[in-house]
């Protein structure tokens, strides 16, 4: 985009669309969907996959609204593993995979109130 000289976020990496979509959709969609991993596998999110790709980023966080309740995501790259934290409503089931060359180190799960707080280390 940049490369085009736009001033703008387009609504695709194309510019076969909108080339000012209100809110930028594009963007937050990617940043929840694969930087921070979040997808449905049920629908109305009561069942969720969490499949983050770091890339060569440092550090990433964010929220994801669901009809349940918002998924909150966070994660820092260390200098030899990356620690990771969601946390989800209660109800919601989910399966955490690791991104390529990564495997779970470490996982510990706690339950506060109505939310489920997940803490896991990818080494």
């Amino acid at each position: 985009m940049l490369e085009t000289g736009t001033t703008t976020l387009w609504e695709s990496f194309e510019p076969s669309a909108s080339l000012c979509h209100v809110f930028s959709a594009a963007p937050v969609y990617h940043l929840s969907r694969h930087v921070l991993g979040v997808q449905a596998i049920e629908k109305g999110f009561s069942s969720i996959c969490i499949a983050p790709q770091f890339g060569n980023l440092e550090n990433a966080e964010g929220i994801y609204p669901t009809p349940l309740g918002d998924i909150n995501v966070a994660w820092v790259r260390g200098a030899h593993s990356i620690m990771f934290a969601i946390s989800m409503p209660q109800e919601m089931e989910y399966e955490v995979k690791p991104p390529k060359g990564f495997s779970v180190a470490d996982q510990n799960e706690t339950q506060k109130e109505s939310r489920r707080q997940v803490k896991i280390t990818f080494a």
